[in-house]
């Protein structure tokens, strides 16, 4: 039985991304044993994949640590065929550290299956990951699909009294030295969409909570569900609700591949070319200033 590695470390968006080339990888080897190389951070996403039949996490410590790197080098022998997801000089290292350097699909110099299309780094995630691992011979790579991890999320619709037919999630965060990438105006989106008699519920976790809080004050009809819901909850409540609107994150990206139809906003910071999410019903609204996105642009785009 062929033995397969699969790299992919983070972070949350291009995990998420990268389930598209993880369904492909296994359709394309459906004998083989794979493993999953990745983080702490991605274990709920991870560790009942389909595609994979074991898990190994990845410490991450500094290169120059010689126990970490023997214990990893060990982990990871034995391996026919590595696909490397993550293609930056970390695992590009790894591939030269590998005793025996197994067939390697990526970027490292002189592996066997390297992609080497000259806009690779231009490309959207999407095409930039089947663009490389069809030089390994996986071909029809579909879109992101996070179903298999969802988990009920009755409690919360039963607690929040929530109407999935006419619940709207808005998704007012993001990374937190990152705030360039968060429109300003959910508050006013979510008395909007209220007085049009949607649900509006807000997702968020950690230090979002004070965001989300100043959201409440000024559209008190808003359900803040703030580290209330689990991922599996998430992806469950995703593919249910009527849409999904928010900023250029992890967790639209998991809404999106939960099934969920919505509005990706987009400012200057990162590129929708490159990294939007996705899928059928979902847009984009792109403007230089993510502030210059009007409420009702959002309203139109969605036919709300």
């Amino acid at each position: 039985m062929k033995k397969i590695l699969v790299i992919k470390l983070g972070a949350l968006g291009d995990f998420v991304q990268a389930t598209a080339a993880f369904d492909a990888i296994r359709k394309h080897h459906k004998d083989a044993h794979i493993t999953l190389l990745t983080t702490k951070g991605m274990m709920p996403f991870a560790h009942n994949h389909p595609a994979f039949e074991n898990v190994l996490v990845d410490e991450r410590l500094k290169p120059f640590n010689l126990n970490y790197l023997m214990k990893l080098r060990s982990q990871l022998k034995g391996y026919d065929l590595v696909y490397d997801l993550q293609t930056n000089d970390r695992t590009n290292y790894l591939y030269y550290f590998l005793a025996g350097r197994p067939a390697w699909c990526g970027i490292a110099p002189t592996c066997q299956f390297k992609q080497t299309n000259p806009n690779r780094k231009n490309m959207h995630t999407l095409d930039r990951l089947a663009d490389q691992i069809a030089v390994a011979g996986v071909q029809n790579m579909g879109q992101p699909n996070l179903l298999y991890a969802a988990t009920e999320s009755e409690t919360l619709v039963q607690k929040h009294n929530l109407n999935l037919n006419k619940l709207i999630l808005l998704v007012p965060g993001g990374s937190a030295h990152r705030p360039e990438k968060r429109w300003g105006s959910f508050a006013n989106l979510a008395n909007v969409l209220i007085e049009k008699g949607y649900q509006v519920a807000l997702i968020g976790a950690g230090a979002e909570e004070v965001l989300l809080k100043d959201i409440v004050k000024e559209a008190p009809k808003a359900i803040n569900l703030c580290n209330q819901t689990t991922i599996g909850q998430l992806i469950d409540l995703s593919s249910k609700c009527l849409c999904v609107i928010g900023n250029d994150t992890g967790p639209m990206h998991i809404a999106v591949a939960s099934g969920a139809k919505g509005v990706t906003l987009f400012g200057s910071a990162s590129d929708p070319k490159r990294c939007a999410p996705r899928g059928e019903g979902v847009h984009v609204l792109h403007k230089s200033q993510i502030d210059a996105i009007t409420t009702p642009e959002i309203v139109k785009t969605l036919a709300l």
